[in-house]
């Protein structure tokens, strides 16, 4: 038999015959419906001088009706109020998937045949433990039905830490799941591994990285894809495995861009307003000094509002398009009738970069690591800025030169400058959730500027960060099985020129 065929067992039980009661139902019924409807004069004919008025002989049946819709309505009602939201497949259940027999009565000892048993006594005596399979589909076919497992991937490694309605999901479609989750996205080593077998055996990789003893796509001669668990992927393109990948192969290395969209938009909107409003000063006085801080401190009315500034986004890709839009939160804030951006510029072109750094009140860096951006904010850019600007960078810590930027964000206004003045290197504020090193060292300014905000690269690190990135796993296992070109692929087959 085929591996997709589906054997069910046969229904129990034969065919229902007609009982005594419903025919005598049926016969009353229909003696009903000559007594109240038949014309007058055929009633008297024959002996019946007594017979309902027509209004009520309609009535009734209207009033039996409406009290039976009535009360499945409230059945329904009630069902929908006490059934949870289908979050998860784990809350498919069937509590009739598995439905007894009516219990046999004892063997005869006189010979003759025993009675059926009556529908009383088969609710009475239904065991608790009945589990034969007669009326119902079971529910883990059902669920494999609906899901559509996977035709070519029969085995997928994980080495990443998931939630387990996220794995059940993912077994829903690849039915072998070797779960090796030995390291986190916080470096946190566990003591499970992959093995040689889980390398060989593997059709679909999930992984933040290459792992150290995986060295060669020898290693993995069933892979198909190879799906990052990271936005980037200089974690993978800098191994020895992926440079051991032949132009000839037709592995696919894929990322997770575009999952973060979302929720770095909303760390860019937080901690811009962060810096406007001075929440990080009176948090670190507060926790430090534990006084208040008077206006004069901080420069009187300082705050500056968002509807009164320039937002530049360097990287307008998957993250960076999404995160203007976030201000819809915002009063007069975001893109309500399509004007975002309101001008282009080329990062290819010098000029054209330094006229784009000249204009923001709020640079957003969203580019990812590689040879042509690593680097590409320095000592000239800073210069190019306004003396104010708010520097925010939720990209790479590689694109910008660190050193510039913490000698910007401890340069002091000149006597008479202008506070949104450029060239002086001088800048306002920084917001940085990516640095380099990684983690940041403790002897680094940084973490005591006190117009600088240090995150520890976790302004994708969202709740729903697990679901999108499975989505986007499974859609390109699907497009694998149909032919179709995947998403985020940065080599293989599917990649975009």
């Amino acid at each position: 038999m085929p591996q997709s065929a589906l054997l069910l067992p046969p229904h129990y039980g034969r065919p229902s015959r007609p009982s005594s009661p419903d025919v005598l139902a049926l016969v009353a019924y229909v003696a009903y419906l000559v007594w109240a409807f038949l014309p007058e004069e055929w009633l008297e004919a024959i002996g019946i001088e007594w017979y309902p008025a027509r209004d009520w002989a309609l009535l009734v049946p209207a009033w039996i009706v409406m009290l039976v819709v009535y009360i499945y309505t409230g059945y329904f009602a009630l069902n929908l109020y006490s059934t949870p939201p289908l979050d998860s497949v784990e809350l498919l259940d069937d509590p009739r998937a598995f439905v007894s027999p009516p219990p046999r009565p004892p063997p005869s000892t006189d010979g003759k045949p025993r009675p059926p048993t009556p529908l009383w006594a088969h609710a009475l005596l239904l065991p608790d433990d009945a589990i034969p399979p007669l009326y119902d589909l079971p529910m883990d076919v059902v669920n494999r039905v609906l899901v559509a497992p996977s035709r070519s991937f029969e085995t997928a490694l994980v080495t990443v830490p998931l939630p387990p309605p996220i794995l059940d999901q993912l077994r829903a479609v690849v039915p072998d799941i070797r779960y090796r989750p030995y390291q986190g996205p916080d470096g946190t080593a566990a003591a499970s591994r992959p093995t040689s077998d889980d390398y060989a055996a593997a059709d679909a990789v999930l992984a933040w990285e290459v792992p150290h003893d995986l060295r060669s796509v020898e290693q993995t001669p069933k892979l198909k894809l190879w799906q990052g668990y990271m936005t980037g992927y200089t974690n993978v393109t800098e191994s020895a495995y992926f440079r051991s990948v032949r132009d000839e192969n037709e592995l696919v290395f894929a990322n997770l861009s575009g999952v973060c969209a979302t929720n770095i938009g909303e760390h860019i909107l937080g901690s811009v307003l962060t810096l406007t409003h001075k929440i990080h000063t009176a948090i670190r006085v507060g926790a430090t000094e534990r006084r208040w801080v008077n206006y004069s401190e901080i420069g009187g009315f300082f705050m500056r509002e968002l509807n009164e500034m320039t937002v530049g986004i360097m990287g307008y890709g998957h993250i960076g398009k999404p995160a203007p839009e976030t201000g819809h939160m915002l009063a007069n804030a975001g893109d309500p009738d399509g004007s975002i951006p309101s001008a282009w510029y080329s990062t290819a072109d010098r000029t054209s970069t330094l006229e784009f750094l000249a204009r923001c009140d709020v640079l957003v860096n969203v580019l990812p690591d590689s040879t042509a951006t690593r680097g590409f904010i320095g000592r000239e850019e800073l210069k190019a800025m306004k003396g104010n600007a708010i520097y925010v960078n939720v990209g790479r810590g590689t694109t910008t030169d660190q050193e510039a930027l913490i000698e910007a964000l401890q340069m002091q206004k000149e006597e008479g400058e202008e506070d949104s003045a450029p060239g002086s290197l001088r800048i306002g504020a920084a917001a940085l959730d990516v640095v380099t090193p990684e983690p940041l060292p403790s002897a680094s300014p940084l973490w005591s500027l006190s117009n600088a905000i240090v995150t520890m690269h976790w302004s994708g690190a969202t709740t729903q960060y697990y679901q999108r990135a499975l989505d986007v796993l499974l859609k390109n296992i699907r497009a694998i099985d149909a032919g179709q070109p995947p998403v985020n692929v940065y080599r293989g087959k599917g990649i975009k020129p």
